[in-house]
């Protein structure tokens, strides 16, 4: 079973006896669910999936591959979290407030939201960013290892002055904002 375009099932609270097809070639929006129980997601995404008021990602497995974004800002924890080697629209983990446990695809297409993180420690950034890389909490930048390549800004809000312009030193090459 395939869907040709996008699937808005954002109402739903629960996955219990819910069967999604093989193939989304659009989008799926998720948002409503609060627990992963019993989902089975499609083996193909054509576009993004939202899964936003998912507190856990205990209980299900992300396709292979997501050719749109992934929306997971209620999770507060990666633990059983696995992501698709390669993401190609945005990756947004808002609610993750430390890098513990959490592996990122080696490459993401569009941008990076990992507005919550308040600490690099743990954290291996994607090789590759399409787009603009959000880590607007972090109050130190100890252990940060910048990505080869963001194709956007990199957002560092919190960050004090000084290991602001070390790093600006250090990576030319990207545009650093505060």
């Amino acid at each position: 079973m395939r869907v040709g375009g996008d699937l808005f099932l954002n109402g739903l609270t629960s996955a219990k006896g819910l069967t999604l097809p093989r193939e989304i070639r659009g989008s799926l929006d998720l948002n409503g669910l609060t627990s992963a129980q019993g989902l089975t997601l499609p083996r193909e995404i054509g576009g993004g999936l939202w899964l936003n008021s998912l507190t856990s990602a205990k209980g299900f497995t992300l396709p292979r591959e997501i050719r749109g974004g992934l929306f997971l800002n209620g999770l507060t924890s990666a633990q059983g979290l696995t992501l698709p080697r390669e993401i190609g629209g945005w990756l947004s983990l808002n609610g993750l407030t430390s890098a513990q446990g959490l592996t990122l695809p080696e490459k993401i297409g569009g941008g990076l939201w990992l507005d919550c993180l308040t600490s690099a420690e743990g954290l291996t950034l994607p090789r590759e960013i399409g787009g603009d890389l959000f880590l607007n909490s972090l109050t130190s930048a100890e252990g940060l290892t910048l990505p080869e390549k963001v194709g956007g800004e990199v957002w560092l809000g919190r960050l004090p002055k000084t290991e602001r312009e070390k790093l600006k030193s250090q990576r030319s090459d990207l545009k650093i904002t505060f």
